[in-house]
């Protein structure tokens, strides 16, 4: 039996596919439920929901927009300055979260 010549590219093509994909999904995840829960420990129970589904959709959409803006100067900016300025985003996150770990009412909610 004749192995086809074509095989190979794909077996690695998708080896290549899975362990990027689990790698996002295990990177998205991981992040994702701490999120989620500062934001359902910060608003009030009714709105948790609500809460939820709109810092989500912001988050995609400011993902979106920053993946593109960031394509644009691909051929003009080296690909390791590209990675810092996504890394601004995270960073400014952490740091406007930080308020919501002191305050009383997210204290006491943890308790």
């Amino acid at each position: 039996m004749q192995i086809p010549k074509r095989i190979l590219p794909a077996i690695v093509f998708s080896q290549f596919a899975g362990t990027a994909l689990w790698f996002a999904g295990n990177a998205i995840i991981g992040d994702s439920q701490q999120y989620s829960a500062i934001i359902a420990l910060s608003v009030p129970r009714k709105l948790v929901g609500s809460g939820l589904i709109l810092v989500n959709s912001i988050g995609f959409a400011i993902t979106i927009l920053s993946l593109w803006f960031v394509n644009q100067f691909i051929d003009v900016i080296d690909y390791n300055l590209l990675f810092l300025i996504l890394a601004i985003g995270p960073i400014a996150g952490l740091f406007s979260m930080k308020p919501l770990l002191t305050t009383k009412a997210t204290i006491n909610n943890l308790n």
